[in-house]
């Protein structure tokens, strides 16, 4: 993705998530593979000026889900992070945090079987070159 200081909707499909730059944009994200008890994964993506990137995952079993922005570059930048539920086809946050990148998990929810969101946003610090960024993401 080119460097633009508009968000533009773009979407890619990762393992088991649907992430999509939110330029306003509507759409009906595909369904990830189910996120199973004790299984750990690490998201990546770039968030830009203004801009939202949104993750989309799916729980097979109630549990835990904590959520870690454990690196960003350049860095470190404080970056909004935020949970939430499939609502309408967007995502209606329930958690919402500033974080700078740590080792101790930032959001840290209960959630039943169903579809969540994970966004990432810009606080008003990232640079026209946008901010790549690194979750730990963790059902237990």
């Amino acid at each position: 993705m080119s460097s633009h200081a508009e968000p533009r909707c773009t979407v890619a499909i990762g393992v088991a998530l649907l992430a999509a730059i939110d330029g306003g944009c509507s759409y009906t994200p595909t369904a990830p593979a189910p996120f199973a008890l004790q299984t750990t994964q690490v998201l990546t993506g770039s968030v830009y000026p203004d801009g939202t990137t949104t993750m989309w995952l799916t729980t097979r079993e109630s549990g835990t889900l904590s959520i870690t922005l454990t690196s960003t570059e350049p860095g470190p930048v404080a970056l909004g992070l935020a949970l939430g539920i499939l609502a309408g086809g967007h995502c209606e946050q329930r958690e919402h945090v500033n974080a700078r990148p740590d080792s101790v998990p930032q959001i840290a929810a209960s959630t039943e079987t169903g579809t969540y969101c994970v966004e990432v946003s810009d606080l008003g610090s990232v640079t026209q070159s946008g901010v790549k960024y690194s979750l730990q993401v963790l059902l237990q």
